[in-house]
């Protein structure tokens, strides 16, 4: 059946004459790194690829210098319960991809036309042939021909470069990455030219007694992925690696760390800078737009309160989202809010905290950490989709501040899950401005 080319927004879909599909990561901004959206899309392009009869022959590359830099996880879990749930989603995700890619019938080409890391590499022994022009670096679960080197790359962060993984036939054939789809798109083009058929059977025979295996292993592995996160200490050293990357401006360029048994080398480059960066400074809807204030919601204590009452009245006003009550990252903003009230206070400004806890929690809440400003429940998630609040992953409550001015209008959005503090210091300078015009 002839099916129309899905429009899909981080995967780029082209097919040729000779029924040969090109499906390109398209996120190189963010140097293809796998988000939420970007693993649906890529699912749902296997799944077209597989039943477009118009598709004879796929290959699978990326736009930019990167050809995939595994998963991003711009944000960090507020609790375990969270980071289990991102865990639950993005591992279903994986294990649907990868089921899809072991089953699929016509023949695969990656062209890796960049820097590879995580599912990037892992991804490329599901292709029935792999061209290369960079070096794949980070592997995980690579079933190799020789144990030896699967155990060196995995046990002993082995770096190879691409020639080494093309003697060992990780790597079909190493191209110049100016000649890389042009002569990837020629070898599809003549081998488009044999039967269809036949091409389906061939890789039917040499795929079918690992198939049942390699399923069995994507689930096992999957199982154990999950039932790892749901151990403290696994929170712990995620919690740590955000910090680091997205919180510890003074990483040098390599530098690796020791959390608990695992090690992890991290590569401040500069474009993990400029993801941070972009990620926090990121134009928001509402900027310079009236704050939206008509809504009405429970504080703690229980009584009905207007948001436009907070709002305008020749005052600056904070109105910060947090994810939850109670746990270490929003505790620490929350407190970090309260220790600067007083700046606050003196400047006649208005802080309102905004969460989807209920009002007893909200209680508790603030009646052990001594608050001195409202907090606000959001049950339904009113409030977060009048003021557009991002999610963490495509489906996490985000952090985000909304600094408005004395007339009710936005004048900055500050939207960062691990930053918590940075919230009170964007809002103390945004408020001692106001002050002072």
């Amino acid at each position: 059946m002839r099916k129309s080319i899905p429009k899909l927004k981080t995967f780029e879909i082209e097919v040729n004459p000779d029924g040969i599909a090109v499906l390109a990561l398209n996120r190189p901004e963010r140097a293809n790194a796998l988000n939420y959206e970007l693993l649906q899309d890529w699912i749902s392009s296997i799944e077209w690829a597989n039943v477009a009869e118009q598709v004879k022959i796929v290959i699978v590359t990326g736009k930019g210098d990167f050809f995939c830099s595994g998963l991003e996880l711009p944000n960090g879990p507020s609790d375990m319960e969270e980071l289990k749930r991102a865990a639950e989603t993005n591992i279903n995700l994986f294990r649907k991809l990868v089921d899809l890619l072991i089953d699929f019938p016509k023949l695969l080409i990656a062209a890796v036309n960049g820097k590879a890391f995580g599912f990037g590499v892992t991804f490329l022994p599901h292709c029935d042939v792999v061209y290369s022009h960079f070096v794949p670096k980070d592997v995980l679960h690579i079933y190799f021909q020789r144990q030896s080197i699967a155990s060196e790359m995995l046990l002993m962060n082995k770096t190879y470069t691409a020639p080494e993984l093309a003697k060992i036939g990780f790597i079909s054939r190493l191209i110049s990455k100016d000649q890389l789809i042009q002569e990837t798109l020629k070898e599809a083009t003549r081998i488009t030219k044999f039967s269809f058929e036949a091409i389906i059977k061939s890789k039917e025979l040499i795929r079918k007694d690992e198939r049942v295996y390699l399923h069995k292993i994507n689930k096992r592995e999957n199982d154990l992925l999950l039932l790892r996160t749901m151990f403290r200490k696994s929170f712990c050293d995620v919690l740590q690696i955000y910090r680091l990357v997205f919180t510890d401006t003074s990483i040098s360029t390599y530098k690796k760390r020791n959390f608990s048994n695992t090690i992890i080398t991290i590569q401040k480059k500069s474009f993990n800078k400029q993801f941070t960066y972009s990620y926090k400074m990121t134009k928001h809807n509402l900027m310079d737009q009236p704050a939206p204030s008509n809504l009405v919601l429970q504080n703690q204590e229980g009584e009905l309160v207007e948001l436009k009452s907070f709002i305008g009245n020749g005052k600056p006003s904070i109105i910060f989202f947090y994810p939850k009550d109670e746990t270490y990252g929003c505790t620490k903003e929350v407190c970090s809010f309260r220790d600067s009230y007083s700046v606050f206070s003196d400047a006649g400004a208005t802080v309102v905290g905004i969460s989807s806890d209920p009002v007893d929690k909200h209680k508790r809440f603030s009646d052990t950490q001594r608050l001195q400003f409202p907090l606000l429940s959001d049950p339904n998630g009113e409030a977060r989709k009048l003021y557009e609040v991002p999610r963490t992953l495509g489906f996490l409550p985000g952090r985000a501040t909304f600094l408005i001015d004395k007339d009710g209008i936005v004048r900055d959005v500050f939207n960062s899950m691990m930053d918590f503090e940075g919230h009170v210091t964007k809002s103390v300078e945004f408020v001692k401005n106001q002050v002072s015009t």
